[in-house]
């Protein structure tokens, strides 16, 4: 059985979009997998079946007619997000391993990659994908700050730290921007939701990359 830990729907807007639509299935093998929605729904097939879904870790997925994406991660990944922008190439994850990484979908390929502090559990990018926030299993938030350049023909992703918090007393299982950009909401194993408000305003000054939270 394959351990279902994250999933992110990509491309479409509605079950009757001409759009191909996609999930990104993170495993609990490290494993990221594609599944195509629209040729899977236009020839009558079943795309996934969850049996024996555990109640408190996810979905055991014991069939599914994908493609393997990437097999990078070392330990289970658990955070991943997508991003939600017109091009949507973009995806990141965060797992057991302490290693958070940026994608493109397209080409399949590594564009960015960090190590972190604590192993994580959840990350979102934020709605112009230059910030990516981390919730960690040691109750911390970090976010950090992608900067795109170009090497070897190919585009990439610098990762930078620019703040970090920690209020939660036990592990972060979800973390998200608003709609605005000017808050940053989590959800803890201590009973707790944490908000925080948020300036991504970029401060470039000789101590480099900053932003601010409250």
């Amino acid at each position: 059985a394959r351990l279902v830990t994250g999933i992110a729907i990509v491309g479409g807007m509605g079950r009757h979009s001409s759009q191909g639509s996609y999930l990104i299935v993170s495993l609990g093998t490290g494993k990221v997998v594609r599944v195509d929605l629209t040729s899977a729904a236009a020839a009558g097939t079943e795309v996934t079946s969850l049996r024996n879904a555990p109640s408190s870790a996810g979905g055991a997925v014991s069939d599914y007619r994908g493609s393997d994406l990437f097999f990078f991660h070392t330990g289970p990944v658990y955070g991943l997000a997508a991003d939600v922008s017109s091009s949507q190439r973009l995806f990141a994850t965060v797992g057991d391993d302490k290693k958070l990484m940026v994608w493109d979908s397209k080409d399949r390929v590594v564009i960015g990659k960090a190590t972190l502090k604590n192993p994580s559990r959840c990350c979102h990018l934020d709605k112009t994908n230059s910030f990516l926030a981390v919730g960690s299993n040691a109750g911390s938030l970090t976010i950090y700050f992608l900067t795109d350049f170009m090497e070897k023909g190919g585009n990439y992703y610098r990762i930078d730290e620019v703040a970090y918090r920690k209020d939660g007393k036990s592990e972060v299982t979800e973390v998200k921007f608003s709609p605005s950009n000017d808050k940053i909401a989590l959800g803890a194993h201590d009973d707790c939701i944490y908000l925080y408000s948020c300036d991504l305003s970029l401060n470039t000054s000789g101590e480099g990359r900053k932003m601010t939270t409250s």
